[in-house]
Order: structure tokens, then C-alpha cells, then sequence
């Protein structure tokens, strides 16, 4: 849940913690990090040169959603679509928003088919937010709950932002790692082995 609701709680959050000095009951003593009492729902807000991240995860409710299995025991599809953060069991939790704060705009960005994103609580290493080109910036996230780990990154402006890459940490990894196309990689696109 975001929005003008979101945006007051949090800042009501942020102005009672200030002024304590310290967080209240129920709220996580980790800077920038906040949990609703009872534990429910965890958020927290991370500052970075280009601008801040806002994340909100929430315990997955079976019953929002629907399932189905490839196999027995194995969930395949979440909603209709494939998703990440888990080895096809249920997830224990799920991204409920990430927005991007540039200024005082704040883009929602896309966290369909987004799990069990971190184990107790976010972390500011998990995101990179830099300014990618002119009016654009660029948003990197590492997500697990110690199990199918998988990464995400996005392109922002002021006015929106796209989902450019989501998948298992293996295979982001894998392509960022080489760098280049392997002589396999070609024959899969058209190109013969030998070719330079």
C-alpha cells in the first residue's frame, strides 16, 4: 500500500522516531527500516546520491492469489505468471511496492512476480540507484530469503519507469559476468561458431 496513505505514515514514522530519538515498539531499530507491530508488514526508505528507494514487503496470502502446479507439490505460476523467490514452494512473503523518490517525485515501479525478498528485513546493499543518462536513473536490487535468489533492475525518469530485467540470480549473473556473446550464444542466434 502507497500513495498519499503510505506517504503520511511514513513520514509520521520518520518525524516520531526523530523525535523519541528512538523507534517505537514494534519498529525495527535499524535505521531506515520500519515494521508495523505484530510484524506484519516490513518497509523501509534508503537514501542514495541520486535520490531514495521506498520498499514494502507483506506476508503472503494464499488466498489473493492463483495457483498452479506443475507437478505435484510444486508451484508453477503465480496469477497466471512464472515468479521468483522461491524453489517452487509457497512464498512466505511478497513485494508489495518500490518506488524511486527523485525530488519530490515518487515512481511506483513494476514488483509483479516478486517474493520472499530479503529473510528478516531490507538492506540498503541490496539496492543501487544511480543516474543512468540525463532525466534517467538506474535501480539495481538483489533479492532473497536465503533460497532462489534473483535480481532485478529498472529505468526511471520523472514520469515512469520499465522493468528491465528480472530473473534468477544465476542467470543475471551469468550474462553480466561474460560480457560478451560465446560462440554457443551465436549459433542460437544465426550466427555460425566461427564467426568473430
Amino acid at each position: 500500500m502507497h500513495g498519499n496513505w503510505g506517504d503520511k505514515t511514513m513520514k509520521a514514522r520518520i518525524i516520531a522516531a526523530a523525535k523519541c530519538g528512538v523507534f517505537a515498539v514494534g519498529v525495527s531499530v535499524t535505521p531506515g527500516v520500519f515494521a508495523d507491530v505484530g510484524g506484519g508488514v516490513s518497509s523501509a526508505q534508503f537514501n542514495y546520491e541520486a535520490g531514495s528507494v521506498w520498499v514494502e514487503a507483506a506476508p503472503f496470502d494464499q488466498g489473493r492469489h492463483q495457483l498452479s502446479e506443475c507437478a505435484s507439490a510444486w508451484t508453477c505460476t503465480i496469477d497466471g505468471m512464472p515468479f521468483f523467490g522461491t524453489d517452487g514452494d509457497l512464498p512466505s512473503s511478497e513485494l508489495k511496492a518500490l518506488d524511486v523518490v527523485l525530488g519530490d517525485k515518487r515512481v511506483a515501479l513494476d514488483v509483479s512476480g516478486m517474493f520472499n525478498p530479503w529473510i528478516d528485513q531490507p538492506a540498503k546493499q541490496q539496492f543501487s540507484l544511480t543516474q543512468y543518462a540525463g532525466g534517467m536513473w538506474e535501480l539495481r536490487g538483489q533479492f532473497s530469503d536465503g533460497a532462489a535468489a534473483y535480481k532485478g533492475q529498472w529505468l526511471i525518469t520523472n514520469t515512469g519507469a520499465v522493468r528491465t530485467l528480472l530473473g534468477p540470480s544465476e542467470l543475471v549473473c551469468d550474462v553480466c559476468l561474460r560480457g560478451r556473446i560465446e560462440p554457443d550464444d551465436r549459433n542460437l542466434l544465426g550466427g555460425a561458431a566461427g564467426d568473430g
